[in-house]
């Protein structure tokens, strides 16, 4: 017995340096049918113990996890449908100011969902809130485009101000063919960004679209607004860049803040339809690293140096 003892301490030590194969082989060797049998039905013992009680613990897992998923999935549509009823309505209002003949923008905007809004196609929410709307119709020279629904009474997008969370309105290829609605001056705090690209906005542009004091992105480029460009958007001292390029504005008065550069420091107004010489006084561009320094404004020939020129060659002939 004692020599069997002696044998479990070798083996013991052979445990932590060779590992269980190898120690048992050796014990087998060794010790032949001393404490043999004992020893084997001891380490299946302990393995189907320890077996045992790792299943158990994965079941567990298993059990937490899919608890954990099913929560979740809850979640998930618990926050897809808490767009409020006034949410909603702004939404489906807007949609009836314009003609989707193919449901390419508008397919998913389904009244029957109840207050689900958050799963309609250009929509995006955060715990429910809609925070950003981006919907982008065909080519306004395909045949399927979206147009104006001449039938609605009201201008298009008049209600997007109820959008109460709305972080950034960005919309493209959609035929307003109207003004920008007096509304606008009149977005929630929470408003950012406004980005409307070739949807035939007509008109001046309202002063009060100023009163929207977050903004820092005013994009109207490729529409057919007319006269001037506002002065009091000089009062928006977050507002970071301003395309009003390929309109109809008048630029022959230019704000100073966006002549100078100021706080905005990437403006584009150029490519205007009523200036002969737009491509020489309509644009400036100011990039970050220009401040109000510099413009990419091109000035024109002096018309005495283009008077002198002749002389100058005559000169130098001689």
């Amino acid at each position: 017995m004692s020599q069997c003892l002696q044998v479990m301490k070798l083996l013991v030590f052979k445990f932590t340096r060779i590992g269980w194969n190898v120690a048992l082989y050796i014990f087998d060797v060794t010790v032949h049918d001393c404490l043999h049998d004992w020893y084997v039905q001891r380490i299946q013992t302990l393995t189907t113990v320890a077996m045992e009680k790792r299943l158990r613990s994965w079941s567990s897992c298993t059990h937490i996890l899919v608890s954990l998923a099913v929560i979740l999935a809850a979640a998930t549509r618990c926050n897809a449908a808490t767009c409020t009823s006034n949410t909603v309505d702004a939404l489906i209002e807007f949609r009836r100011a314009f003609i989707d003949p193919r449901n390419r923008v508008f397919s998913s905007w389904d009244e029957a969902s109840g207050n689900d809004c958050c799963t309609w196609a250009g929509v995006t929410c955060q715990n429910g809130a809609l925070v950003v709307l981006d919907l982008e119709g065909p080519s306004v020279t395909s045949s399927d485009r979206v147009t104006n629904n001449h039938s609605y009474s009201g201008r298009p997008g008049h209600t997007l101000n109820k959008l109460q969370d709305l972080q950034t309105l960005k919309l493209k290829n959609l035929e307003f063919n109207s003004r920008i609605p007096s509304q606008w001056s009149s977005f929630p705090e929470s408003l950012v960004a406004i980005t409307i690209n070739n949807c035939d906005l007509q008109g001046s542009i309202p002063s009060g679209i100023a009163s929207n004091s977050k903004l820092q992105t005013l994009d109207l480029k490729s529409n057919n607004l007319t006269g001037e460009i506002p002065s009091r958007l000089c009062n928006l001292q977050d507002l970071k860049y301003l395309d009003l390029s390929y309109n109809d504005l008048d630029t022959s008065s230019v704000p100073s803040c966006i002549t100078n550069g100021g706080s905005i420091t990437n403006v584009n107004y150029g490519h205007q339809n009523s200036n002969s010489d737009n491509d020489v006084y309509g644009s400036g561009i100011y990039g970050p690293d220009n401040g109000s320094s510099g413009t990419t404004v091109a000035q024109p020939i002096p018309m005495m140096i283009l008077l002198l020129l002749p002389l100058f060659s005559l000169l130098h002939s001689v």
